[in-house]
């Protein structure tokens, strides 16, 4: 959710400052300008995706772990104890 709510933000701010320039000094970027930064814009939009996109699941046969690009199968006999102290941010896996 915050990833969604950060990239929309980014986007309104990049067409409220595109549009908050002078019409002269926007003639002045050609297509190719134009083009690249979008790709610029759409960087960090992409970033934000595929962090967002991680997860853990577990089922009957282990746990699937989700870390930005790939997925981790750990079955449950690999697992010796799953630790989640008081304070701690996420659980660590032995």
């Amino acid at each position: 959710m915050i990833a969604i709510i950060a990239s929309v933000a980014l986007c309104v701010i990049a067409v409220i400052g595109w549009l908050l320039l002078p019409a002269d000094i926007r003639a002045l970027f050609p297509l190719t300008h134009r083009l690249a930064l979008l790709v610029i814009l759409a960087f960090p939009i992409a970033v934000m995706a595929i962090l967002a996109s991680s997860y853990v699941r577990a089922d009957d046969s282990g746990l699937r772990i989700r870390n930005a690009l790939r997925v981790h199968l750990v079955p449950w006999g690999r697992v010796h104890k799953i630790i989640l102290r008081p304070g701690d941010p996420w659980a660590q896996l032995l």
